[in-house]
């Protein structure tokens, strides 16, 4: 990854919750997909990615199959993100353009 790249970052589900330190369990049988949407910043670390990011998708599919998505600020919006809570990521072409989950099922590798 370059600096200045767009980029969405997958999460781990407990990883996202723990970057976002939110206390919400999902329910049996819910699934979530996580995301960050952001822009690699021209730092460097070891142990993580900078990143400048302008929100976090939760991409929730409740219990009936249907879809719900929620989106998180974060403040500040330049933060580290660790190597381990991380899927996949994947370069954006148009900012405006969310990304696609290619998994069969969010949530699931």
């Amino acid at each position: 990854m370059e600096a200045g790249q767009q980029v969405a970052i997958w999460l781990h589900d407990e990883a996202a919750r723990l970057f976002l330190v939110t206390t919400r369990k999902p329910e049996d049988g819910e699934v979530s997909g996580w995301f960050i949407d952001g822009t690699i910043m021209d730092r460097q670390a070891p142990i993580s990615v900078w990143v400048d990011i302008a929100y976090v998708e939760e991409r929730r599919t409740l219990l009936d199959g249907t879809q719900k998505i929620i989106r998180y600020g974060v403040r500040p919006g330049k933060c580290l993100v660790r190597w381990e809570y991380i899927i996949k990521v994947q370069l954006l072409e148009d900012a405006k353009t969310p990304p696609e989950d290619t998994r069969p099922l969010p949530g699931y590798l």
